[in-house]
């Protein structure tokens, strides 16, 4: 720690714990997240010249700051009379950004140094109790403001006012705000390919399916439940009596799930379904990404008893692409005499998406 204008400004906790073997990535820290004062320079030059690489105690010999100091030394001549302002901002930039990150929301009470106003300095000074995100003190300008709220909803922050006053996660978020604060870009809906069936697509889908309250269930790609709910809108008994299973893989989705008592939840991963199990009717909204929708429908026919009916929501890539894949899922489709029934453009507009999709109808004949 270091006490400017009676501000104590965090350094790192090496500094604390280990005060006779902090050095350069120490060092680093300092010049990167404090103003560089006089006090700050004569702290840092200090530490540079009573700590030698040799007199390391022997707890940080054993630990991992030596392996990134070895890197950071392949970079730069050695010995090192002394670090120029660029090596040491490099350095940090490289090497201990994202652990002096960790150690400040380990340690809320801490206050973090003075740093422009920037939506990484910004996400660095925000607190965090529980699942609840708070900005820091102050009014931000208006564009800042909208570029840090942007980055909190992608990792699944939704904003609360009234005596709330921040945002609410409904995982720990911790581990997505230390990404997004080291310059990781992260949008959980893109990388879970979650994009909500609007009510009326559902509402369309159950109907298309045929749905009778006795029917085993299965929405292998649940999301929040936005299909579950349109079958229950129908068959409001079968939340008891017979209950959907559904598989999901987003966290925050899965945390959303597991709090209803309507259905059973299966798993995290549909292509890893038992492949004894059977179900009557099977509806879906699979992600597209990556012909994720021409595997997921696949499989799902795998998993429907004869004489059942899938009805899944596809991209139409796979109508006009030549690669194998989508080729032979074409004449797959052709062959059991799916419907296909176009689904309107802008759809999912609300949901995130601006995609062309489809919807798929295949009754898989047979008897039980």
């Amino acid at each position: 720690m270091i006490m400017q204008n009676n501000t104590t400004i965090a350094l790192s906790p090496a500094l604390d714990t280990f005060e006779t073997g902090a050095h350069h990535w120490v060092v680093n820290e300092i010049i990167l997240f404090a103003d560089t004062t006089r006090a700050c320079r004569e702290h840092i030059e200090k530490l540079y010249t009573t700590n030698p690489y040799e007199d390391l105690p022997e707890v940080i010999e054993s630990s991992f700051l030596p392996l990134i100091l070895r890197n950071y030394k392949k970079e730069v001549e050695d010995p090192l009379p002394a670090l120029t302002l660029d090596q040491k901002e490099d350095f940090i930039s490289l090497y201990a950004g994202p652990y002096y990150q960790n150690f400040l929301l380990e340690n809320p009470n801490v206050i973090a140094p003075s740093t422009p106003d920037t939506v990484t300095a910004i996400l660095a000074k925000c607190s965090v109790s529980g699942k609840l995100v708070k900005l820091p003190a102050g009014k931000l300008e208006q564009p800042l403001y909208l570029d840090v709220k942007k980055k909190l909803e992608r990792i699944g922050g939704k904003w609360k006012g009234g005596k709330t006053q921040g945002f609410i996660f409904e995982e720990d978020p911790r581990p997505l705000l230390v990404d997004i604060t080291n310059g990781i870009k992260r949008n959980l809906q893109q990388e879970y390919q979650f994009f909500g069936t609007p009510s009326s697509t559902a509402d369309q889908m159950v109907e298309l399916a045929g749905i009778d309250q006795q029917h085993s269930i299965l929405e292998p790609s649940a999301g929040r439940g936005a299909l579950i709910d349109a079958v229950y809108r129908i068959f409001p008994a079968m939340t008891t009596s017979n209950p959907i299973h559904c598989f999901e893989n987003m966290p925050s989705n899965i945390a959303c799930l597991q709090k209803r008592k309507d259905l059973m939840f299966m798993g995290e991963d549909f292509l890893a379904i038992d492949p004894h199990q059977r179900y009557d009717r099977i509806i879906a909204n699979p992600p597209f990404s990556k012909n994720q929708d021409i595997i997921h429908i696949t499989k799902m026919y795998e998993v429907l008893h004869p004489g059942g009916r899938l009805v899944a929501i596809a991209s139409t890539h796979w109508q006009i692409s030549g690669n194998k894949l989508e080729v032979n899922f074409r004449d797959w489709l052709t062959t059991l005499k799916a419907q296909l029934i176009a689904i309107p453009a802008g759809t999912f507009k609300k949901s995130g998406a601006n995609v062309s999709a489809i919807i798929i109808v295949i009754n898989k004949t047979g008897l039980f």
